[in-house]
């Protein structure tokens, strides 16, 4: 997971995407208001 990145941070990393299936447009990029409810077992 990734968090607290900057709009172009943002923008440069989907459009080259991240590790070995970048090449396939594989990934999921879904905002999230705080990384802390990602982190909160409930």
């Amino acid at each position: 997971m990734l968090a607290e990145l900057a709009s172009h941070e943002s923008f440069t990393l989907q459009q080259r995407g991240l590790g070995i299936g970048r090449k396939f447009g594989c990934g999921l990029f879904l905002p999230h208001r705080n990384i802390k409810a990602v982190n909160d077992p409930e």
